[in-house]
């Protein structure tokens, strides 16, 4: 049904009647107003937010006024694009912002209901994340499991990380861990994920642990003693790839199965994705790609490279009404493999041409690996270094809430946002 303009501009009205009853509301009361916040506030760009930090006083109800531009006029309702969040704290993250548009922000306090004080104000423009890293050095083993998410029992979005001996820490944002009073089970865990409502685990031996609390842990019937190195979910099915060929499936986390159809004779698989098109892809020693559409049924792609692949990712690019998908595989000697089907295959190397252990395809395309190395790349094609660790070798590399999370040997693990 389409809207007349008679009534959109009544609409219009109406949204700039409630904002305009929201800043009257923020301008009068009982209790009385707060000084702007002392040193002002610092506005820190991320990946498509913004995370704004001041010092807080006590009793103070602080509210925040945004708008695309350079400046802001919080008393102006009609500002275009403004918006506001009341009785925050610092530090606050807003969220949904455009990467590359600046936005000016307006801050101020007001206590036991008054009208606010002066505001205080900073400019900045999000960016892409996967530029800047910072170090995180309170880990006490080596991770390489990384997973974020929810189960019916952890129903706050938790990062989770995992290693040797199954070690394990949590995190809510991703920068200061906790370790987790019992491992995930007593094997080297390789790699992680959140699927099938709970928190699964894979490593050495065929070992499978899942936590729905990420507390006790239990143990997964594999049916393998390969190593197990990568693992990935589609949402309503988990599948794990490993030494010698190994893929086994599961959908409920406790018991897993051989994968039905595996071509004959290939060798280490150390990567494996669940891709925005519904295409699974897994990748291994010698150049190895296989495809499939359910996770059960396999079938080896032509590469054209001979070096070990440890990665693999996807990304969906909309246009208008048109989805596009570009895969990338990764792997020794800064091998980069990229296609539009995932069947046909372009081999291109990066510069410095380092081992990439792990990538992500989300907004763009983000790369670790050895020596503490990252790439990022738009299209999978052009590549651009940043050193993400200090000399570090990164395994795994993860996104999850506007922030990239690499880990790696000697305790490594750092984040960008």
């Amino acid at each position: 049904m389409s809207l007349r303009p008679a009534f959109l501009s009544r609409r219009r009205l109406v949204v700039g009647a409630l904002l305009g009853s929201v800043i009257l509301a923020g301008c009068g009361g009982k209790g009385s107003s707060a000084n702007a916040p002392t040193g002002g506030i610092t506005v820190t760009p991320g990946d498509t937010q913004v995370t704004i930090t001041w010092q807080q006083d006590a009793g103070v109800e602080y509210w925040l006024w945004y708008a695309p531009g350079s400046t802001i006029n919080p008393s102006d309702s009609n500002t275009p694009g403004i918006r506001y969040h009341i009785n925050i704290g610092s530090p606050y993250v807003v969220t949904g912002l455009t990467n590359g548009t600046q936005y000016a922000f307006a801050l101020n306090g007001r206590i036991n209901g008054g009208k606010g004080g002066d505001y205080a104000y900073g400019t900045t423009t999000p960016r892409l994340a996967g530029t800047t890293w910072t170090a995180v050095t309170n880990l006490t083993a080596d991770m390489r499991g990384l997973a974020y998410g929810t189960t019916s029992t952890v129903t706050t979005a938790t990062y989770v990380a995992a290693g040797t001996a199954g070690a394990a820490f949590s995190s809510t944002d991703g920068h200061t861990w906790i370790a987790l009073a019992n491992p995930a089970g007593t094997a080297n865990v390789n790699a992680m994920t959140v699927g099938l409502s709970t928190f699964i685990a894979v490593g050495d031996g065929g070992a499978i642990y899942y936590s729905t609390d990420l507390s006790t842990w239990t143990q997964a019937t594999s049916n393998t003693t390969n190593k197990l190195t990568a693992v990935a979910t589609s949402g309503g099915v988990a599948v794990a790839v490993g030494e010698n060929g190994t893929i086994r499936y599961s959908t409920s986390a406790g018991t897993w199965t051989a994968a039905a159809s595996v071509p004959s004779g290939i060798g280490h698989l150390y990567g494996i994705s669940y891709t925005p098109s519904g295409l699974w892809i897994a990748v291994g020693a010698g150049g190895v790609v296989l495809t499939s559409s359910d996770g059960t049924n396999w079938t080896q792609r032509t590469s054209g490279t001979a070096a070990t692949l440890y990665g693999v990712s996807g990304m969906a690019t909309t246009s208008g009404s048109t989805t596009t998908y570009t895969y990338v595989a990764t792997g020794a000697g800064g091998q980069v493999l990229t296609s539009s089907d995932g069947t046909t295959w372009t081999a291109s190397t990066v510069s410095p041409a380092v081992t990439l252990y792990s990538v992500i395809g989300s907004n763009q395309f983000v790369a670790v690996g050895a020596n503490g190395a990252a790439f990022t790349s738009p299209d999978g094609v052009t590549w651009t270094y940043y050193a993400a660790s200090s000399g570090n070798d990164l395994y795994t590399l993860m996104k999850a809430a506007n922030q990239y999370i690499a880990v790696g040997a000697n305790k490594a693990m750092a984040y960008s946002q």
